[in-house]
């Protein structure tokens, strides 16, 4: 809904009862009918509107026609509430009096709107105050931009020539600096290494798995699982428990082996299970307990 700043001089304004008694409507009904004008007014953000378009909104949800022989807008403009536009409407009048034109300028043949300038015409206030808080906001915004890597390693070193880093500061700007090629090298050796170490434990599963039961594993459901068994372990520790897992599992561990068998019971694979001659695994020990 259009929030438009109705005062209350419209309670005492004869012109609108001597409107009210032209188009033969009560004056409660009259004023509606002038808000609806304004908030057109206030959806185009201009005080003038076409005489179609005014006497469109003046039928609409009316009780009953106007009564005026000449229509709606030449009852508005014998009361003094409505005239011709003229070129000075194009623009709105500041508290400071400077003059904002209107987005709409086409003020020919239109019919301004008494009141509507006043109420309508903070919009235009309000885009103004934004769009300077906006400039003040970014320029604020490059001043408390962060020091470039060769901005900071500068400072440590005990400082540079004022010119020089003013210098240094306004090209910053206008292109931000590349980072060193010795960070670049870092950065490239670390992605290598765990690309290297991922790639080496798939291919480790995949040959294990591809021996055992002739054929590849789905790999796509347990990339999350790789990558997260690779943040505490290391790419040959996590390869010599998937050994462990195709050649000497724990007994009670049933295959087919996927790689979910390896993430459940990782810490169960630590140490390959011996075997004995018959193929089991060797018995505990026995322990005679005295008889009570």
């Amino acid at each position: 809904m259009a929030r438009m700043s109705i005062d209350d001089m419209v309670a005492r304004d004869t012109r609108i009862d001597r409107l009210a008694k032209l188009c033969a409507w009560s004056r409660r009904e009259t004023r509606a009918c002038l808000e609806d004008i304004w908030a057109l007014c206030y959806d185009r953000v201009a005080p003038y509107l076409s005489a179609e378009d005014i006497e469109i909104t003046a039928a609409r949800d009316a009780v009953s026609p106007s009564a005026h022989a000449s229509g709606f807008v030449d009852a508005m403009m014998s009361v003094g509430l409505a005239r011709q536009a003229v070129r000075a409407d194009r623009y709105c009048t500041r508290k400071d009096g400077s003059l904002v034109p209107w987005p709409d300028d086409e003020w020919r043949n239109r019919i301004y709107i008494s009141g509507a300038s006043e109420r309508i015409g903070y919009q235009l206030n309000k885009s103004l105050v934004g769009h300077a808080a906006g400039i003040k906001s970014g320029e604020a915004r490059r001043k408390r931009r962060e020091p470039t890597f060769n901005e900071r390693s500068t400072e440590g070193e005990g400082g540079t020539n004022p010119s020089s880093s003013a210098s240094a500061s306004a090209s910053s700007i206008q292109e931000p600096a590349a980072p060193p090629p010795l960070v670049l090298s870092v950065l490239k050796a670390k992605v290598d290494k765990a690309t290297s170490g991922h790639q080496a434990v798939i291919a480790e599963f995949t040959t294990r798995y591809r021996a055992a039961y002739g054929a590849d594993p789905s790999w796509p459901k347990w990339t999350g699982q790789v990558k997260a068994l690779l943040k505490s372990h290391s790419p040959d520790e996590i390869r010599r428990r998937i050994e462990i897992l195709f050649t000497s599992p724990p007994t009670w561990l049933q295959g087919p082996y996927d790689f979910g068998t390896l993430v459940q019971h990782f810490d169960k694979l630590v140490q390959p299970t011996k075997q004995t001659s018959n193929g089991r695994p060797p018995e505990p020990p026995r322990t005679n307990l005295p008889l009570l």
